[in-house]
């Protein structure tokens, strides 16, 4: 998978269901090549990297992995993304309910 199809068809709809207009300052996606161990095979990966929120708090996850996610669906991918990041918004210092507003 490509980064602009991920960013595309999986993360900024994932980001625009999650996050309100302001709060996400940064995203960087990069593709990068894990070495892989006896539990982790070698394996590209899309690498999503936000900044949000007030304080500006980082957030990274791999968005697509090349071996591991070889035969997930965009619904899939998009899921686990939104799993994150639900529970990265609400481990945040603005977090949801009365931080949030």
């Amino acid at each position: 998978m490509d980064p602009s199809t991920a960013l595309a068809n999986i993360v900024l709809p994932e980001l625009d269901g999650i996050f309100r207009p302001g709060e996400v300052h940064a995203i960087e996606i990069c593709v990068a090549t894990h070495e892989g161990d006896e539990l982790d095979p070698v394996q590209d990966v899309l690498e999503l990297t936000l900044t949000v929120g007030p304080g500006s708090e980082a957030f990274g996850t791999a968005v697509w992995q090349s071996v591991v996610m070889a035969r997930w669906t965009t619904t899939q991918m998009r899921w686990r993304l939104r799993s994150d990041l639900v529970d990265f918004a609400a481990d945040r210092s603005f977090g949801w309910g009365e931080e949030r507003g």
